[in-house]
């Protein structure tokens, strides 16, 4: 009975801190009212720099800026203009809007919109021998090779991670993150 209370206990607590930095996040991307899906999803995609360890090799092109990137028909709009110049693991953090058929190796984190669901397939395909957290809101994104899929689900912006995708990436992604996500399976 004890160890069950101790692992509710823990869960609630990850929940509540990973909210916290969610919540706080969201102020920094702009007024206290409602939080929109998208300002929601910008505050997860933001604190997947914290959670997520990238291998040392992902920034050897770009060793002193940490790149977010959002593939052209983003639905973010200035979301992520008041992080952006922050320090990520001693890295400054930048957004760059890009096409689908740029350099998206360069990346550290790649958002592909639902608008490009035509081209999702090639475009994971093209960051093969790379170490890009590929991040998506469509459904099945695990299943065309996408790593993590926020997904809203009624009022609420659920969380899945590919986990076979990011260890073949290298990624390494920290426990909390793990306990508040469902993990799926996926190419």
């Amino acid at each position: 009975m004890t160890r069950y209370f101790e692992k509710k206990i823990t869960k609630r607590k990850i929940i509540a801190a990973l909210l916290f930095i969610l919540l706080s996040a969201s102020d920094t991307f702009g007024d206290t009212q409602r939080y929109t899906e998208y300002k929601i999803k910008a505050g997860y995609i933001y604190n997947f720099a914290r959670f997520i360890k990238w291998p040392e090799k992902s920034f050897e092109n770009n060793p002193n800026s940490f790149l977010l990137c959002l593939v052209e028909g983003d639905p973010f709009g200035n979301q992520f203009q008041k992080v952006e110049g922050k320090s990520i693991t001693g890295r400054k953090l930048t957004v760059k809007r890009l096409k689908s058929n740029d350099n998206l190796k360069q990346c550290q984190i790649l958002f592909i919109p639902a608008a490009e669901k035509a081209h999702m397939s090639s475009i994971i395909k093209s960051l093969d021998n790379s170490h890009v957290l590929t991040v998506g809101d469509i459904r099945n994104f695990h299943q065309i090779g996408g790593m993590v899929s926020l997904r809203k689900k009624g009022d609420q912006v659920k969380l899945e991670i590919n986990l076979q995708a990011t260890k073949r990436k290298e990624l390494r992604i920290n426990a909390k993150l793990l306990e508040i996500a469902t993990i799926v399976n996926g190419n």
